[in-house]
Order: structure tokens, then sequence, then C-alpha cells
């Protein structure tokens, strides 16, 4: 990220954060994992509102920038780390976690601990979504803009944001993730190629090839995913265990 010149100051590049997260909550959290993790379901949350109004566990554990931050140790894979740093965000109530399916851990999403998010969960029954995770959220978009770091990030390390590049990128949003458009504009600066084609192409190709984890594959990971899951479904239950 190119920050010579400072942060930008703009809607599209900043998020809300509560006060407690930097005052009284930052002096009791004593974990840098737990605090990344907080920190990362914010951001990816707040740039899905209004759309959505949270993220599942799967998306979480499989998000890049998140994967990158935390570091193995002897005993846990980043994967464990991330669990056990989420469940301990639940403990300090800064985030809630539900479940479509009992002690299922694909099935389970994260939210922000706010008005808007526990006036969602009043509304509706988690149990009773389509294919688990089918949230509607018209009634919230009006207290809530939408919010987007693409343009900012785009402008912070491609180049100015003209009109017409506004409105590629917004036709880009609504076609592909915004964790793909972001990993994309960092792989443009990685290779020095700063222009809205290139980027653009690195998206196409993982739209046709398909892409895990930022890399683009030629083959399904569906096995792969499913095996990872596995794995972090043994290790929530053997940790929720552990504490009760």
């Amino acid at each position: 990220m190119k920050t010579d010149n400072g942060f930008k100051f703009n809607n599209r590049n900043y998020i809300p954060i509560p006060i407690e997260l930097t005052s009284s909550l930052l002096k009791d959290i004593d974990s840098y994992e737990e605090f990344k993790c907080t920190l990362r379901v914010f951001s990816l949350i707040f740039s899905l509102r209004p759309k959505r109004l949270w993220i599942s566990f799967e998306e979480l554990i499989a998000d890049p920038v998140l994967l990158e931050s935390i570091h193995p140790s002897n005993s846990q894979n980043k994967t464990e780390i991330i669990i056990k740093s989420i469940y301990a965000a639940k403990k300090r109530k800064t985030i809630i976690i539900r479940e479509k399916v009992k002690d299922q851990i694909q099935n389970s999403i994260i939210l922000i601990n706010d008005k808007i998010s526990n006036e969602l969960l009043k509304r509706k029954d988690i149990g009773n979504l389509d294919n688990g995770l089918d949230l509607e959220q018209t009634d919230f978009q009006s207290s809530q803009k939408p919010q987007s770091n693409i343009y900012g990030l785009y402008e912070d390390n491609i180049g100015q944001m003209t009109p017409l590049l506004a409105e590629e990128l917004k036709l880009a949003e609504k076609k592909y993730p915004n964790s793909w458009i972001q990993e994309a504009i960092t792989e443009a600066v990685k290779n020095n190629i700063r222009n809205w084609k290139y980027i653009s192409s690195i998206l196409n190709r993982w739209q046709i090839e398909g892409r895990t984890n930022g890399e683009s594959t030629r083959y399904s990971k569906k096995s792969e995913r499913e095996s990872q899951l596995r794995r972090a479904q043994k290790f929530r239950d053997e940790f929720i265990n552990k504490k009760s």
C-alpha cells in the first residue's frame, strides 16, 4: 500500500470503528491475533454493507489478507488460531456468531455486535434461511450507506479515478467478489503493471480458471476446501468442549 503521502481521507477509504475498541476494550485484549481478526471482520463486513451484514466462517478462514497477517505457532496452524481468536472476540461480545445447523462451522455466520445486526437477528430465524446464509436486508439500506474501499484502493495504488474507470469498477463490483478486486489490484502493484486493463484480465482469468486463496487454478479445489473445513470443525469442537 502506498502511504508516502499519508492515508487518503474519503468515505471509501474509512470504516467506522466503535470507540470502545480503541479505549476500554483495547486495554483488555491481550492477543494480537484476536485484535487482527476483530479488525478484519469489521473491515470485511463494512465493505459489504448494506448488501450483506455478515460474513461466513468459511470466508473468514480463507481470507488471504487475514491468513497473511497470522503467524502459525508450534502447536496451532493459522486456521486454528483464527478460530480461537474469533471465539475470544465472541466471548468479549465484539462480534456475534450464529449457526444455521447446530455445531456445523460451514453454516456459521459472523456479525458485528451492533444495533443493526441485533435487529436483523430478531427479525430472522437463522435456522430457516435458504442455503444457510440468504439474509434479506432491505429494511436497513436506508440507514446504512454502501462502504467500499475499491475506488480509494485504486486511486492510492494505480492512478487517478476517471468517470469511465469508476463505471468499470462499478460493473466489476457486480461481477466479482470484493476480495478478488482488491487482490487483483495488489497483484498489479506487485508486478508493476498499474492499469485497469491488466487488473481486468486477472479477474477474467480467475473467473475462467477458478481461484482459491489468491491463486488461479484450472482444477476444482472443492475437496481441499472441504478438507480444510473438516479440520476447522474438528478443532472448533475440541476447543469449545475444552472450554465447557
